[in-house]
């Protein structure tokens, strides 16, 4: 099965949300072909320990990093964009990003900071999508 996971916060060796989206995106890889729509800012800290892991290639997350500008970037750091603001844009571009693939999945899963709120932007795609 191809799975998409929504993980707006992921990384290893971390607690909370970020600890939560890493440990669903390995877990799954175990068993799915597994894509991982995450934020671009952890791409470092991700990469480096899927270096160290060294996982099979069939049990590997793949990595989709999106972000909005470095300008919003910068102003989300410095508390002048409002972090539920960013993280519903941010949805629409990962919701872009992914449009713009062809990856047929069977399942969107949307993981981190899932809310009723801002339960992500999934609606009207052909797969399957779960919250939470």
């Amino acid at each position: 099965m191809r799975l998409v996971l929504s993980l707006y916060a992921c990384a290893p060796n971390q607690g909370s949300e970020p600890g939560v989206g890493w440990a669903w995106a390995l877990g799954m890889a175990k068993r799915h072909d597994t894509y991982v729509l995450t934020r671009a800012n952890n791409r470092d800290v991700i990469e480096k320990e899927l270096e160290r892991l060294k996982l099979p290639e069939a049990e590997t997350p793949k990595f989709i990093y999106v972000d909005l500008s470095s300008f919003a970037c910068k102003l989300k750091k410095k508390g002048l964009f409002p972090i539920s603001l960013y993280y519903f844009l941010w949805q629409l571009k990962a919701r872009s990003t992914l449009d713009s693939m062809n990856l047929n999945a069977d399942i969107i899963h949307h993981v981190t900071f899932c809310s009723f709120m801002l339960p992500g932007l999934w609606w009207r795609r052909k797969e399957k999508v779960v919250l939470g």
